[in-house]
């Protein structure tokens, strides 16, 4: 199953009853917080936490419930931090706390073309009408005709406008059979290069805007610090949302190109990709480390759910020497690589250092071990490893003839 969460926009919310309740809720699970943290070490069962908020706090038994689960989820991050010396403070919940509802606890009802949506609140379960878009109404046209399953839910309050965050679990498609794979190689310069497989075609995206704007806000930090304006660099999260926005847009861009081509998506496994991605002497100096702090896991993430929807596999690959081997000759050396161009150095083989790494990522399997072999050294074929180890890609660094391929 596939969880989705969509954002239900309440027309004319109880701004009232809505505030008591959040304000209970945070209440809840503050008390909650201190009547664990005066147990410690003591375990206290879900149970007996129950019954000791139930008469303290004027909440509906089911949302008590979610406050309960949620107070002992927390305390368990805590502790945990603790034993790994992770810096930490005893939970605190603010006023602002979304109110968090399970799947049994509301409802969606439908009027004519008009949507409804009702939760517990003050001992009742009022319905609410919804703002919402044609999109939105085609999936909870879908949960009313129970196609699709509701999971929690949490009501939140936004610049004064109250909202309905409904996680619902929609069925996986059925993967598309293709032969055709799409490689795609994430970097510092180039964020993504694609290499369609098939036809042959590469696409870069590049990071220039990207280098604009995080050095645009590393300079602003640097004046706000200097101003000794430290709550301000604290509580701006603009770039954050900017960075969040941008690999969304970046990851439909290269899943809906997978689809438009039916190909299946190689990704390199991003694991080390701190130190494997290289700048040059100018980007450090200028940049520091603004590039670096580049989320490139978001990234991964985004793809692989939103390809998921869609039916294509994603396949993670290992990418070591990925900027080094010959896609020609399968000839590995570091010095085939020299900044942006690639220029094998055993048959000649030139093209740009990004795309080699695109095309060696499009031809290689998720089981490939990829190893530069020593002089001296014979390596089975991979052809005898079928079944019994890892696919096996072996190619000599020096004089050396290649091993093996695959």
């Amino acid at each position: 199953m596939i969880k989705k969460t969509i954002q239900l926009k309440i027309k004319e919310p109880d701004v009232f009853n809505f505030n008591f309740l959040r304000q209970e809720y945070s209440k809840t699970l503050n008390l909650g917080i201190e009547y664990i943290a005066s147990q410690y070490p003591k375990k206290i069962k879900q149970s007996q936490l129950y019954n000791h908020l139930k008469p303290m706090v004027a909440l509906p038994s089911s949302v008590l419930s979610e406050a309960v689960r949620l107070v002992r989820s927390r305390w368990i991050t805590f502790c945990k931090q603790k034993k790994q010396h992770i810096k930490t403070s005893i939970p605190h919940f603010k006023n602002a706390v979304a109110v968090s509802f399970n799947n049994q606890n509301w409802t969606v009802h439908k009027i004519s073309n008009t949507y409804f949506i009702g939760f517990p609140v003050n001992g009742s379960k009022p319905y609410f009408e919804l703002a919402l878009s044609q999109k939105q109404k085609d999936v909870l046209d879908k949960l009313i005709q129970k196609q699709i399953r509701p999971c929690a839910g949490q009501l939140l309050e936004r610049k004064g406008k109250w909202y309905f965050f409904a996680t619902i679990d929609f069925p996986e498609p059925v993967q598309i059979s293709s032969t055709n794979v799409l490689g795609v190689d994430l970097g510092l310069n180039n964020l993504a290069v694609c290499y369609d497989k098939e036809q042959g075609k590469t696409i870069f995206f590049s990071g220039k805007e990207v280098r604009f704007r995080r050095t645009k806000y590393a300079a602003r930090r640097k004046l706000l610090d200097k101003a000794k304006k430290l709550h301000a660099i604290k509580s701006k999260n603009k770039e954050r949302r900017w960075m969040r926005d941008f690999n969304h847009k970046l990851s439909r861009q290269i899943v809906n190109l997978a689809l438009k081509l039916k190909a299946n998506i190689n990704l390199e496994n991003l694991k080390y990709i701190r130190t494997t991605a290289k700048s040059n002497h100018k980007q450090r100096q200028k940049l520091s480390s603004t590039l670096h702090n580049w989320p490139f896991d978001q990234l991964k993430r985004f793809i692989e759910y939103k390809a998921k929807e869609l039916g294509i596999r994603v396949n993670l690959i290992n990418s070591s020497y990925t900027s080094q081997e010959c896609p020609k000759c399968h000839h590995i050396d570091s010095s085939n690589r020299n900044g942006n161009v690639f220029h094998c150095r055993a048959c000649g083989y030139k093209s740009h250092a990004d795309r080699v790494g695109a095309i060696n990522i499009a031809n290689r399997q998720p089981d490939d071990v990829v190893t530069a072999s020593l002089p001296g050294i014979v390596y089975p074929s991979r052809d005898g490893l079928l079944g019994t180890a890892p696919n096996l890609r072996v190619a000599q660094t020096g004089n050396g003839q290649r091993a093996s391929t695959t």
